[in-house]
């Protein structure tokens, strides 16, 4: 699987239109509400700089977002942060019907329906613990197209992995935290004061290393519901030790190999995801990264915030400069063969001059569009040949062009015919265009 997908042309030359019509985006509202498949979810966004946004998805399930506005100030110095309240929990509605609303692919949903509502065409992707696993599952089921990279905090990738990474932990325990776990993973009884003492030791040394007191923010005091944990043990279970709800065969290590953008894998030193675990995944994403965060444990932005920003800010960074550096080379290519089609039709080259056209292109003329290569060169050859050669020469003004996506680009300038015994004409030009198989193409013409 590819995850920038191919995109139908109409909606291209749509996008081109909006560019066109504006040179920047309008800003992002600080907060509001998204309507998504069950109820309304709860999202805000921080920094206002010019970056591609972020859109961070968080734990549990059914936990919220409640901690990541005071723990992502440097991510939001440069960009837009986008954060929200899964449904069920924080500010968004709750669930009425857990076994029609509390499935993956609904989680995936809302996604799709933030980016929709902001008008999000490109972003980084975050997802944290359990939102990890909606990071991945939007990835590799929905339309990811513009979605510029994925970083996997402490992420939830299998559900068996994650039981033997939590059982490697307790091993580190002392001995009566560990039969204590022993003991409530054997019977069930999780509510033993014996198991909340070795739960307590066991979220101090692997969950966060900071005192509970300094664990949640002023936002997650002030939240509606910051964890719901009737969620938590339908889709997970009674413990992070032990997994019954719908989650427990959850598994996508296998689709893995199927991400095809810049990833990172990021933990703390004492994560609940275990670095090695981490470094596993890594060996199947081609050109991943792993960043340990030293002193952190699974809440890393809580445990270190200045290192959790800069490992984040430092790789979106090096991504987004990637791109621009690829994008340079790219918008050679396009130029060049724009170049290469004017000569081509001034030697009097007509499929020359039309090769930088894709065979599904669209040309919209004055009666509409006319779908595919030959109508247009047999119109060509009539209107502007005479015995095989041009009767005018053709040249480009005033060129430009820019990137519509990672894939899709878009060229505008002024086209001008003149020389010969034809008066000059001239008149505007927009191409989409889209990298395929062959190279760039044009999939689109409107030229006036």
């Amino acid at each position: 699987m590819h995850i920038f997908r191919r995109i139908p042309a109409s909606l291209l030359f749509a996008a081109a239109l909006a560019l066109g019509a504006c040179d920047s985006s309008p800003p992002l509202p600080d907060d509001g509400f998204v309507n998504a498949p069950g109820g309304r979810i709860a999202f805000r966004v921080i920094g206002e700089g010019d970056g591609v946004p972020v859109l961070i998805i968080h734990g549990g399930p059914g936990s919220s977002s409640c901690r990541y506005a005071a723990t992502l100030a440097g991510v939001a110095a440069s960009r837009p942060v986008v954060m929200y309240d899964q449904l069920g929990s924080g500010h968004s509605d709750r669930m009425t019907n857990l076994e029609r609303d509390a499935v993956l692919s609904r989680f995936v949903s809302e996604v799709a329906a933030i980016r929709n509502e902001l008008g999000l065409e490109e972003l980084h992707l975050i997802g944290h613990s359990w939102g990890a696993a909606v990071a991945l599952e939007y990835l590799l089921t929905a339309d990811a197209t513009g979605v510029r990279s994925v970083t996997f905090v402490g992420p939830l990738i299998s559900t068996s992995h994650w039981i033997q990474d939590a059982n490697a932990l307790v091993g580190m325990l002392p001995e009566e935290t560990q039969a204590a776990v022993q003991a409530a993973t054997a019977t069930g009884e999780f509510d033993t004061p014996e198991f909340e003492a070795a739960n307590k030791v066991f979220m101090g040394q692997f969950l966060s290393r900071q005192p509970p007191d300094r664990r949640n923010s002023t936002d997650c005091a002030a939240s509606p519901l910051a964890f719901n944990s009737e969620l938590y043990e339908y889709m997970w279970g009674p413990s992070e030790f032990v997994s019954t709800g719908t989650l427990r065969n959850y598994d996508r290590i296998g689709r893995l190999p199927e991400l095809d953008i810049p990833t990172l894998f990021l933990v703390g030193e004492y994560d609940e995801a275990r670095p090695e675990t981490m470094r596993e995944f890594q060996t199947l994403v081609p050109g991943s990264v792993v960043k340990v965060i030293p002193g952190a444990a699974h809440l890393v932005n809580v445990d270190q915030t200045a290192a959790f920003n800069d490992a984040i800010a430092g790789f979106l960074a090096s991504v987004d400069q990637a791109e621009k550096t690829t994008w340079s080379a790219d918008e050679a290519k396009i130029r060049a063969m724009l170049q290469a089609s004017v000569e081509a039709f001034n030697r009097g080259d007509l499929p020359g001059h039309l090769s930088i056209y894709d065979p599904s292109v669209t040309f919209m003329t004055k009666n509409g569009p006319r779908p595919g290569i030959a109508p247009i060169e047999a119109a060509f050859r009539e209107s502007y040949f005479r015995n095989g050669l041009p009767k005018q020469l053709l040249r480009f003004e005033q060129l430009a062009v820019r990137p519509l996506g990672a894939d899709q680009a878009m060229a505008t300038g002024r086209l001008v015919l003149s020389g010969g015994e034809e008066p000059d004409q001239a008149g505007w030009f927009t191409l989409v265009w889209l990298r395929t198989a062959a190279g760039w193409r044009a999939i689109h013409d409107h030229s006036s």
